[in-house]
Protein backbone atom coordinates (compact mmCIF):
# COMPACT_ATOMS: atom_id res chain seq x y z
CA UNK A 1 0.00 0.00 0.00
CA UNK A 2 1.17 3.45 -0.38
CA UNK A 3 0.14 6.26 1.74
CA UNK A 4 0.55 9.87 0.95
CA UNK A 5 -0.01 11.50 4.34
CA UNK A 6 -1.25 14.99 4.95
CA UNK A 7 -0.79 17.52 8.25
CA UNK A 8 0.88 20.57 9.14
CA UNK A 9 0.89 18.68 12.52
CA UNK A 10 4.45 16.88 11.77
CA UNK A 11 7.65 17.34 12.86
CA UNK A 12 10.88 18.77 10.90
CA UNK A 13 14.26 19.81 12.25
CA UNK A 14 13.45 23.13 14.17
CA UNK A 15 10.56 22.01 15.80
CA UNK A 16 11.62 18.10 16.16
CA UNK A 17 8.00 17.23 18.48
CA UNK A 18 5.53 18.47 16.53
CA UNK A 19 2.83 16.35 15.81
CA UNK A 20 4.99 13.61 17.41
CA UNK A 21 1.83 11.61 17.65
CA UNK A 22 1.53 11.50 13.37
CA UNK A 23 5.39 10.80 13.15
CA UNK A 24 5.40 7.79 15.90
CA UNK A 25 2.09 6.75 13.90
CA UNK A 26 3.77 6.42 10.19
CA UNK A 27 6.84 4.73 11.22
CA UNK A 28 4.69 2.30 12.42
CA UNK A 29 2.39 2.29 9.49
CA UNK A 30 5.54 1.70 7.52
CA UNK A 31 6.09 -1.45 8.40
CA UNK A 32 3.48 -2.53 5.66
CA UNK A 33 3.34 0.80 3.75
CA UNK A 34 5.28 2.91 1.59
CA UNK A 35 4.78 6.63 2.47
CA UNK A 36 5.33 10.42 1.37
CA UNK A 37 4.33 13.67 3.53
CA UNK A 38 3.11 17.04 2.95
CA UNK A 39 3.59 19.18 5.93
CA UNK A 40 2.61 22.80 5.02
CA UNK A 41 3.90 25.14 7.16
CA UNK A 42 1.56 28.40 8.57
CA UNK A 43 2.33 31.60 8.33
CA UNK A 44 1.56 34.98 8.23
CA UNK A 45 1.41 37.14 4.93
CA UNK A 46 4.26 38.67 4.16
CA UNK A 47 6.36 37.42 7.05
CA UNK A 48 9.77 35.89 5.81
CA UNK A 49 9.88 32.90 4.27
CA UNK A 50 11.64 30.01 6.03
CA UNK A 51 13.76 27.11 4.63
CA UNK A 52 12.18 23.91 6.43
CA UNK A 53 14.30 20.33 6.96
CA UNK A 54 13.07 17.18 7.84
CA UNK A 55 14.53 15.39 11.18
CA UNK A 56 17.08 12.47 9.70
CA UNK A 57 14.36 10.03 10.97
CA UNK A 58 11.92 11.31 8.42
CA UNK A 59 14.08 11.41 5.96
CA UNK A 60 12.51 7.99 3.82
CA UNK A 61 9.07 10.15 4.16
CA UNK A 62 10.62 12.74 2.21
CA UNK A 63 8.60 15.14 3.46
CA UNK A 64 7.41 18.25 1.42
CA UNK A 65 7.11 21.84 3.90
CA UNK A 66 4.84 24.13 1.72
CA UNK A 67 4.90 27.44 3.23
CA UNK A 68 1.01 28.15 3.69
CA UNK A 69 0.22 31.97 4.31
CA UNK A 70 -3.60 32.46 6.19
CA UNK A 71 -4.90 35.19 6.87
CA UNK A 72 -5.72 35.51 11.23
CA UNK A 73 -8.82 36.23 13.18
CA UNK A 74 -11.02 36.53 9.72
CA UNK A 75 -9.63 33.80 7.45
CA UNK A 76 -12.06 31.54 8.07
CA UNK A 77 -14.28 31.45 5.27
CA UNK A 78 -11.42 31.01 2.97
CA UNK A 79 -7.71 29.85 4.83
CA UNK A 80 -8.58 26.33 3.52
CA UNK A 81 -8.48 27.49 -0.01
CA UNK A 82 -5.08 29.58 0.82
CA UNK A 83 -4.18 26.56 2.07
CA UNK A 84 -4.90 24.34 -0.65
CA UNK A 85 -3.33 26.53 -3.37
CA UNK A 86 -0.13 26.31 -1.27
CA UNK A 87 0.55 22.37 -1.06
CA UNK A 88 -1.33 22.16 -4.72
CA UNK A 89 1.95 21.42 -6.77
CA UNK A 90 4.13 19.36 -4.39
CA UNK A 91 0.53 17.55 -3.94
CA UNK A 92 0.27 16.92 -7.58
CA UNK A 93 3.85 15.93 -8.14
CA UNK A 94 3.70 13.45 -5.35
CA UNK A 95 0.58 11.85 -6.82
CA UNK A 96 2.00 11.71 -10.45
CA UNK A 97 5.06 10.33 -9.07
CA UNK A 98 4.45 8.35 -6.24
CA UNK A 99 1.19 7.38 -7.51
CA UNK A 100 -0.35 6.50 -3.87
CA UNK A 101 -3.37 4.60 -2.95
CA UNK A 102 -4.99 6.75 -0.56
CA UNK A 103 -4.61 9.95 1.38
CA UNK A 104 -4.45 10.05 4.90
CA UNK A 105 -5.04 13.53 5.92
CA UNK A 106 -4.51 14.85 9.87
CA UNK A 107 -6.77 18.14 11.39
CA UNK A 108 -9.91 19.01 10.70
CA UNK A 109 -9.13 22.74 9.68
CA UNK A 110 -7.71 23.85 7.49
CA UNK A 111 -6.09 20.47 6.13
CA UNK A 112 -8.45 17.96 5.68
CA UNK A 113 -10.89 20.69 4.32
CA UNK A 114 -8.41 22.05 2.09
CA UNK A 115 -6.83 19.17 0.48
CA UNK A 116 -10.30 16.80 0.27
CA UNK A 117 -10.63 18.71 -2.85
CA UNK A 118 -7.46 18.32 -4.45
CA UNK A 119 -7.75 14.45 -3.74
CA UNK A 120 -11.15 13.88 -5.31
CA UNK A 121 -9.51 15.81 -8.34
CA UNK A 122 -7.59 12.81 -8.66
CA UNK A 123 -9.73 10.38 -8.10
CA UNK A 124 -7.70 9.35 -4.44
CA UNK A 125 -9.78 7.85 -1.28
CA UNK A 126 -9.42 9.94 1.67
CA UNK A 127 -9.03 8.81 5.60
CA UNK A 128 -9.11 11.39 8.04
CA UNK A 129 -7.96 11.80 11.63
CA UNK A 130 -9.24 14.49 13.77
CA UNK A 131 -7.46 14.37 17.44
CA UNK A 132 -9.45 16.46 19.59
CA UNK A 133 -9.11 20.57 19.12
CA UNK A 134 -9.85 20.46 15.67
CA UNK A 135 -12.92 19.29 16.41
CA UNK A 136 -14.02 20.32 20.09
CA UNK A 137 -12.82 24.52 19.50
CA UNK A 138 -13.36 24.52 15.26
CA UNK A 139 -16.71 23.14 15.32
CA UNK A 140 -17.96 26.12 17.89
CA UNK A 141 -16.99 28.66 14.74
CA UNK A 142 -19.23 29.64 12.11
CA UNK A 143 -17.62 29.01 8.85
CA UNK A 144 -15.70 25.56 10.44
CA UNK A 145 -18.72 23.92 11.93
CA UNK A 146 -19.88 24.16 7.85
CA UNK A 147 -17.07 23.76 6.53
CA UNK A 148 -15.80 20.23 8.90
CA UNK A 149 -18.52 17.99 8.63
CA UNK A 150 -18.68 18.72 4.48
CA UNK A 151 -14.86 17.85 4.14
CA UNK A 152 -15.70 14.69 6.48
CA UNK A 153 -18.53 13.31 5.36
CA UNK A 154 -16.66 13.18 1.64
CA UNK A 155 -13.83 10.80 3.27
CA UNK A 156 -13.94 7.51 2.96
CA UNK A 157 -13.52 7.25 6.57
CA UNK A 158 -12.80 8.91 9.72
CA UNK A 159 -10.41 7.74 12.81
CA UNK A 160 -11.36 9.65 15.83
CA UNK A 161 -8.82 9.81 18.92
CA UNK A 162 -12.02 8.86 21.22
CA UNK A 163 -15.59 8.24 20.89
CA UNK A 164 -16.69 11.41 22.28
CA UNK A 165 -14.85 12.90 19.33
CA UNK A 166 -17.06 10.43 16.90
CA UNK A 167 -20.35 11.30 19.06
CA UNK A 168 -19.72 15.22 18.40
CA UNK A 169 -19.00 14.74 14.27
CA UNK A 170 -22.00 12.39 14.26
CA UNK A 171 -23.89 15.31 15.89
CA UNK A 172 -22.29 17.48 13.07
CA UNK A 173 -23.80 15.42 10.44
CA UNK A 174 -20.89 12.83 9.39
CA UNK A 175 -22.34 9.74 8.56
CA UNK A 176 -22.10 7.32 11.69
CA UNK A 177 -20.87 4.53 9.51
CA UNK A 178 -17.48 6.56 8.71
CA UNK A 179 -16.71 7.32 12.29
CA UNK A 180 -13.92 5.25 13.65
CA UNK A 181 -12.66 5.01 17.03
CA UNK A 182 -8.91 4.24 17.55
CA UNK A 183 -6.41 5.08 20.04
CA UNK A 184 -2.95 5.88 19.73
CA UNK A 185 -0.44 2.99 20.90
CA UNK A 186 2.33 3.32 23.58
CA UNK A 187 5.97 2.25 23.17
CA UNK A 188 6.68 -0.12 25.45
CA UNK A 189 10.51 -0.12 24.82
CA UNK A 190 9.91 3.66 25.99
CA UNK A 191 7.19 3.99 28.54
CA UNK A 192 7.46 1.35 31.04
CA UNK A 193 7.22 0.07 34.70
CA UNK A 194 10.49 1.14 36.68
CA UNK A 195 12.22 2.17 40.07
CA UNK A 196 10.05 5.34 41.19
CA UNK A 197 12.83 5.38 44.28
CA UNK A 198 15.63 5.13 40.89
CA UNK A 199 13.96 7.71 38.70
CA UNK A 200 13.91 10.07 41.51
CA UNK A 201 17.68 9.89 42.29
CA UNK A 202 18.79 10.22 38.64
CA UNK A 203 16.70 13.46 38.20
CA UNK A 204 17.31 14.95 41.43
CA UNK A 205 14.29 14.85 42.48
CA UNK A 206 13.65 15.55 46.69
CA UNK A 207 12.84 12.11 48.02
CA UNK A 208 10.28 13.25 50.36
CA UNK A 209 8.52 15.85 48.48
CA UNK A 210 5.21 14.66 46.63
CA UNK A 211 5.93 15.41 42.94
CA UNK A 212 2.85 16.32 40.79
CA UNK A 213 3.83 16.35 36.41
CA UNK A 214 2.64 18.44 34.18
CA UNK A 215 3.57 17.81 30.38
CA UNK A 216 2.08 19.51 27.78
CA UNK A 217 2.14 22.83 25.70
CA UNK A 218 1.74 26.03 27.42
CA UNK A 219 -1.55 27.19 25.39
CA UNK A 220 -4.97 28.46 26.77
CA UNK A 221 -6.84 25.21 25.66
CA UNK A 222 -4.34 23.29 28.07
CA UNK A 223 -5.09 25.84 30.98
CA UNK A 224 -1.60 25.36 33.19
CA UNK A 225 -3.20 28.35 35.32
CA UNK A 226 -5.79 26.02 36.67
CA UNK A 227 -2.89 23.84 37.99
CA UNK A 228 -0.76 26.13 39.37
CA UNK A 229 -3.56 27.70 41.18
CA UNK A 230 -4.22 24.53 42.36
CA UNK A 231 -0.87 24.06 43.83
CA UNK A 232 -0.91 27.41 45.79
CA UNK A 233 -4.17 25.82 47.12
CA UNK A 234 -2.88 21.87 48.19
CA UNK A 235 0.10 23.84 49.57
CA UNK A 236 -2.58 25.86 52.06
CA UNK A 237 -4.33 22.89 52.73
CA UNK A 238 -1.58 21.03 53.27
CA UNK A 239 1.24 23.39 54.67
CA UNK A 240 3.60 20.54 56.55
CA UNK A 241 3.84 18.45 53.28
CA UNK A 242 6.02 19.56 50.46
CA UNK A 243 4.47 19.58 47.21
CA UNK A 244 6.41 20.82 43.94
CA UNK A 245 5.33 21.16 40.50
CA UNK A 246 7.13 19.72 37.37
CA UNK A 247 6.46 21.17 34.20
CA UNK A 248 7.36 19.87 30.90
CA UNK A 249 6.64 21.84 27.66
CA UNK A 250 6.88 25.58 26.20
CA UNK A 251 4.01 27.72 24.21
CA UNK A 252 2.50 31.04 23.97
CA UNK A 253 1.78 31.17 27.49
CA UNK A 254 5.44 30.53 29.07
CA UNK A 255 5.64 34.38 30.10
CA UNK A 256 2.05 34.41 31.66
CA UNK A 257 3.30 31.45 33.26
CA UNK A 258 6.14 32.44 34.50
CA UNK A 259 4.64 35.55 35.95
CA UNK A 260 1.72 33.51 37.34
CA UNK A 261 4.23 31.35 39.35
CA UNK A 262 6.03 35.13 41.19
CA UNK A 263 2.34 36.25 41.61
CA UNK A 264 1.53 32.95 43.34
CA UNK A 265 4.63 32.66 45.84
CA UNK A 266 5.20 29.35 43.86
CA UNK A 267 9.01 29.82 42.69
CA UNK A 268 10.43 27.25 44.95
CA UNK A 269 7.91 24.52 44.26
CA UNK A 270 7.72 24.66 40.33
CA UNK A 271 10.45 23.61 37.94
CA UNK A 272 9.62 24.47 34.07
CA UNK A 273 11.50 21.84 32.13
CA UNK A 274 10.95 22.79 28.77
CA UNK A 275 10.48 20.48 25.86
CA UNK A 276 11.71 17.14 26.86
CA UNK A 277 12.60 13.90 24.39
CA UNK A 278 10.09 10.59 25.23
CA UNK A 279 12.76 8.86 26.84
CA UNK A 280 13.27 12.30 29.12
CA UNK A 281 9.12 12.25 29.73
CA UNK A 282 9.35 8.15 30.34
CA UNK A 283 11.53 9.26 32.75
CA UNK A 284 9.93 11.91 34.65
CA UNK A 285 6.97 9.91 34.90
CA UNK A 286 8.72 7.21 36.67
CA UNK A 287 9.87 9.40 39.39
CA UNK A 288 6.60 11.68 39.65
CA UNK A 289 4.19 10.77 42.10
CA UNK A 290 0.83 12.07 39.90
CA UNK A 291 0.26 13.69 36.28
CA UNK A 292 -2.25 16.39 36.03
CA UNK A 293 -3.66 17.34 33.33
CA UNK A 294 -6.01 20.60 33.86
CA UNK A 295 -7.11 21.10 29.98
CA UNK A 296 -10.39 22.79 29.15
CA UNK A 297 -10.82 20.66 25.74
CA UNK A 298 -8.50 17.37 25.04
CA UNK A 299 -9.08 14.64 22.40
CA UNK A 300 -7.78 11.77 23.95
CA UNK A 301 -4.11 12.65 25.00
CA UNK A 302 -1.46 10.19 24.69
CA UNK A 303 0.40 11.82 27.92
CA UNK A 304 -2.74 9.93 30.00
CA UNK A 305 -1.82 6.26 28.09
CA UNK A 306 2.43 6.91 28.44
CA UNK A 307 1.77 7.50 32.44
CA UNK A 308 -0.18 4.96 32.61
CA UNK A 309 2.44 2.87 31.03
CA UNK A 310 4.72 3.93 33.20
CA UNK A 311 2.63 3.62 36.34
CA UNK A 312 1.58 6.71 37.10
CA UNK A 313 -1.61 7.38 37.99
CA UNK A 314 -3.47 10.43 36.50
CA UNK A 315 -5.61 13.10 37.87
CA UNK A 316 -7.40 15.01 35.20
CA UNK A 317 -10.20 17.37 34.67
CA UNK A 318 -13.05 15.40 32.75
CA UNK A 319 -13.01 16.84 28.85
CA UNK A 320 -12.53 14.74 25.92
CA UNK A 321 -12.11 10.83 25.23
CA UNK A 322 -10.32 10.95 29.28
CA UNK A 323 -13.10 8.57 30.66
CA UNK A 324 -13.05 6.15 28.40
CA UNK A 325 -9.91 4.65 29.64
CA UNK A 326 -9.44 6.96 33.25
CA UNK A 327 -12.74 4.75 34.42
CA UNK A 328 -11.27 2.84 37.36
CA UNK A 329 -10.50 4.44 41.22
CA UNK A 330 -6.57 3.03 40.90
CA UNK A 331 -5.94 4.71 37.83
CA UNK A 332 -6.35 8.17 39.60
CA UNK A 333 -9.91 10.41 39.38
CA UNK A 334 -11.65 13.10 37.20
CA UNK A 335 -12.80 16.70 38.08
CA UNK A 336 -14.69 19.16 36.89
CA UNK A 337 -13.54 21.64 34.37
CA UNK A 338 -11.62 24.86 35.89
CA UNK A 339 -12.45 23.75 39.31
CA UNK A 340 -9.82 24.65 41.89
CA UNK A 341 -11.08 23.30 44.84
CA UNK A 342 -12.28 20.44 43.21
CA UNK A 343 -8.76 19.44 41.42
CA UNK A 344 -7.07 20.67 45.32
CA UNK A 345 -9.36 17.78 46.79
CA UNK A 346 -8.57 15.10 44.25
CA UNK A 347 -4.61 15.98 44.60
CA UNK A 348 -4.99 15.97 48.29
CA UNK A 349 -6.65 12.77 48.45
CA UNK A 350 -4.16 10.63 45.92
CA UNK A 351 -1.47 12.40 48.83
CA UNK A 352 -2.96 9.80 50.96
CA UNK A 353 -2.71 6.79 49.10
CA UNK A 354 -0.26 4.52 47.81
CA UNK A 355 -0.40 3.80 44.21
CA UNK A 356 -0.76 0.48 42.88
CA UNK A 357 1.72 1.07 40.15
CA UNK A 358 1.79 -2.26 38.53
CA UNK A 359 -1.93 -2.69 38.70
CA UNK A 360 -1.52 0.75 36.60
CA UNK A 361 0.91 -0.37 34.34
CA UNK A 362 -0.76 -3.87 33.12
CA UNK A 363 -4.29 -1.60 32.61
CA UNK A 364 -1.77 0.08 30.02
CA UNK A 365 -0.44 -2.73 28.07
CA UNK A 366 -4.24 -3.08 26.18
CA UNK A 367 -2.90 0.39 24.08
CA UNK A 368 -0.23 -0.96 21.87
CA UNK A 369 0.88 0.03 18.96
CA UNK A 370 0.52 -3.65 17.34
CA UNK A 371 -3.46 -3.15 17.98
CA UNK A 372 -3.82 0.77 17.09
CA UNK A 373 -1.77 -0.81 13.53
CA UNK A 374 -4.41 -3.21 12.88
CA UNK A 375 -6.74 -1.16 13.46
CA UNK A 376 -5.42 1.45 10.33
CA UNK A 377 -4.22 -1.17 8.41
CA UNK A 378 -8.13 -2.42 8.07
CA UNK A 379 -9.71 0.85 7.85
CA UNK A 380 -7.30 2.45 4.67
CA UNK A 381 -8.43 -1.19 3.26
CA UNK A 382 -11.67 -0.66 3.65
CA UNK A 383 -11.21 2.61 2.03
CA UNK A 384 -9.68 1.73 -0.74
CA UNK A 385 -13.16 -0.49 -1.81
CA UNK A 386 -14.95 2.28 -2.07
Amino acid sequence: MKILFHSNLFPDREEIYRGQDNANLLHRLAEFAEIRVIAPRPALPFSPSQVVAPRDVDIPFDPAFPIYRYIPKVGSAFNHRLLRSAVRRDFVRIVESFNPDVLLASWAYPDTCGVVPLAKEYGLPVVAITQGSDVHIHLRMLFRRRLIPQALSACEAVITRSNQLGQLLANAGVPKEKLHTVYNGVDPNIFHLGSQSDAKQALGFTEDAFSLLYVGNFYPVKNPFLLLRTLAAVRQQSPDREVQLLMIGEGTLQGRVESTIRELNLTGSVQLLGRKNPREVAEYMRAADLLCIPSDNEGLPNVLLEAFACGLPVVSTDVGGIHEVLREEHLGCLVQVGQVLGLATAISKRMSIDPNREGIANYASQFSWEQTVQNYRSILALALQH
